[in-house]
């Protein structure tokens, strides 16, 4: 293997970064395995269906995500 097959993408549009090449392989891969800790795209593009207010099984839930609330109050008319 060459040491251009081994260049990040970015260094190959520009070579003028060739010096910088291990500090971009390094902040890509640091990104990478950042990147994994989070849940799929899917799963926040449908958390509609979880939170909110839905009738479910005859009866009404409501989540909300606060994670540093202290209280949460649902006012409305309803009994």
């Amino acid at each position: 293997m060459s040491d251009t097959e081994n260049l990040p993408g970015l260094v190959k549009l520009d070579p003028w970064l060739t010096p910088y090449a291990s500090a971009i392989q390094d902040r890509t891969r640091r990104f990478e395995d950042r990147l994994k800790g989070f849940a799929p795209l899917t799963e926040f593009a449908t958390a509609h269906k979880r939170m909110g207010i839905h009738f479910v099984n005859g009866e009404w839930i409501y989540r909300e995500w606060a994670p540093r609330a202290k209280a949460l109050f649902l006012t409305g008319e309803f009994c």
